[in-house]
């Protein structure tokens, strides 16, 4: 397996392909071999392509397992600053991630969650877990057999926020070990949402892997980062490697994202241009938690599920027919102009605020010559205005995403000088996606 780029597209032995990537962040500490083999069964059986790992301990959200094998004594390090690396748990991962390539699964690798790095929000919080120099380049010692196999993608960061310049800087240096640990691996950073990629880091990555998190009011953040990142110059992959986790819970609030909320934000996160793929997470999954465990953030995420009941969600279906479409349509890696907005600004201080109503009726169209078209994602009930008119669409396919149906759909005349796309048969959120014999560049609305 040779994991490289093609503009905003990744490929697999030169064939493109959809990122389909679940999240498992403590699986090399908690997962059993037995469990491991299960769980790629059912994964691939459901379609995903990609796991997402840390490497290390997230320590303030994770489950406190029984027979949980960390890479390094968590207890020594906080009660004497004592580091001693954990020679089992970097011989199982390398297992695990060779029994993944074995699947033709890609193993997304964070690195360095800032929680060791000085200077960030979270080792504010907990100083003692600072990794010291000497340490960190232990580490990155016992990391080259698992950050050299061909099936990895490599991150170099968690839940950045950059709030010192020095975080940059570590993480500008941390990039470069790393492309000379395994000059061929594709790197990213995985950041806070309301945060961007700095400039100089932004010269650094192949691909742009960002966070549209959990809060409710941050939703947006998944079609607006995609607009961002997917415009940056050169053009990248871009992935919204965690969108709202399924069963988590609303940023410290009592409601859970359901299958719904999550499918939502990863199909505007595909017509706005984050074409290469997504992320997912079942809550109980990402931290593999069993029951009776204890969880460490619960008035944040909420208590989890069992792995093993969160494993059959049903976002998890949504998700991998979201890859089928964007394979059968040819929508990997396409240039998407999101309601023609030329400016890739992302708002991030302000999206809280946002009331333009573009949630409810994404349209993204096609920039790829010959390939003249585009696609739209709709809530119940609603529909698409279109800067061609009838006579330009060639045709035109819509699925219910609630039945996972095809539904027929009515092209009309619209007063603006465009025509509408709807449909009176769809019982929920609605994806369209069409061809046109021309490309307009005419303002959407």
């Amino acid at each position: 397996m040779h994991i490289e780029t093609t503009g905003r597209a990744l490929t697999r032995d030169g064939s493109r392909f959809f990122y389909l990537g679940d999240t498992a962040w403590s699986a090399f500490a908690d997962v059993t071999p037995d469990e491991w083999t299960y769980y790629l069964d059912v994964r691939t059986g459901q379609g995903f392509n990609a796991v997402q790992f840390s490497l290390l301990p997230i320590l303030h959200d994770r489950s406190l397992n029984p027979g949980t094998d960390p890479p390094f004594d968590i207890g020594a390090v906080e009660s004497r600053s004592h580091w001693q690396f954990n020679d089992r748990y970097f011989s199982r991962a390398l297992e695990m991630i060779d029994e993944a390539a074995s699947r033709d699964v890609i193993c997304t690798l964070v690195v360095l969650w800032c929680s060791y790095v000085p200077d960030t929000w979270a080792a504010q919080k907990n100083p003692k877990f600072v990794m010291p120099r000497d340490v960190l380049r232990d580490y990155l010692a016992r990391c080259q057999e698992l950050m050299r196999r061909p099936n990895v993608i490599l991150v170099a960061s968690g839940d950045s926020a950059f709030v010192s310049p020095d975080e940059e800087t570590f993480y500008g240096e941390l990039i470069e070990s790393m492309k000379q640990i395994n000059p061929v691996a594709l790197v990213g950073c995985h950041l806070q949402p309301r945060s961007l990629l700095p400039a100089a880091l932004d010269k650094l990555v192949d691909l742009f892997v960002y966070q549209s998190g959990h809060n409710a009011n941050e939703q947006s953040l998944g079609w607006r980062l995609a607009h961002y990142y997917s415009s940056r110059v050169p053009p990248r992959p871009t992935i919204d490697m965690e969108p709202c986790y399924e069963g988590h819970a609303f940023g410290g609030l009592q409601r859970r994202f359901t299958a719904e909320d999550v499918r939502r934000v990863v199909w505007q996160s595909l017509v706005a241009g984050a074409t290469a793929g997504a992320g997912y997470a079942a809550h109980g999954v990402w931290q593999w938690h069993r029951t009776g465990s204890v969880f460490t953030n619960p008035s944040f995420s909420g208590m989890p599920f069992d792995w093993r009941d969160a494993l059959h969600l049903p976002g998890a279906g949504d998700l991998a027919l979201c890859r089928r479409i964007a394979e059968t349509e040819g929508l990997v890696g396409a240039t998407m102009i999101l309601n023609g907005l030329d400016e890739p600004t992302a708002t991030v201080s302000s999206v809280d605020k946002h009331t333009d109503g573009l949630d409810d009726v994404l349209v993204g169209i096609r920039q790829d010559p010959p390939h003249f078209g585009g696609l739209a994602y709709l809530t119940r009930g609603r529909q698409a205005v279109l800067p061609l008119s009838p006579d330009d669409i060639l045709d035109v396919r819509g699925v219910d995403l609630t039945s996972k149906q095809p539904v027929e759909l009515a092209v009309r005349n619209d007063v603006g000088g465009g025509c509408t796309l709807s449909s009176q048969g769809f019982t929920g959120d609605l994806v369209v996606s069409w061809n046109a014999s021309t490309r307009r560049e005419d303002t959407m609305t």
